[in-house]
């Protein structure tokens, strides 16, 4: 999305396969992507884990631009159907989990209704 105003501006399409982010395709006529926005895919998302009959829900999300944007887009349309959630983000690079694993695990996110 950074680089969008250059490729408007050159007259160049910018095709992106998987981006998901509700505003890429906003970045002007020639800007194109193929993927499902996230303002469509999270509230189905949604959906699905009200469905399930969860009482909690942990969710782990990526902590840059896109991912915030898909949490707080799931987690307004999920908001509306459970009060009992969890949002834990992390950085692209992380790969030790284990702490967030034991939040997770600390907060007991299972059982149904």
């Amino acid at each position: 999305m950074a680089a969008s105003s250059i490729y408007q501006r050159a007259g160049l399409v910018q095709f992106g396969f998987t981006n998901s982010h509700p505003k890429f395709t906003q970045g002007g006529d020639f800007i194109w992507s193929n993927s499902v926005s996230q303002a469509d895919e999270q509230p189905r998302l949604a959906k699905y884990a009200a469905d399930l009959g969860l009482k909690k829900l942990a969710v782990l999300y990526l902590n840059t631009d896109w991912g915030r944007t898909s949490q707080k887009v799931f987690s307004s349309r999920q908001g509306q159907r459970r009060r009992d959630r969890r949002f834990r983000g992390y950085q692209p690079d992380e790969k030790d989990f284990r702490s967030t694993l034991v939040r997770v695990r600390d907060a007991s996110p299972t059982g149904s209704s």
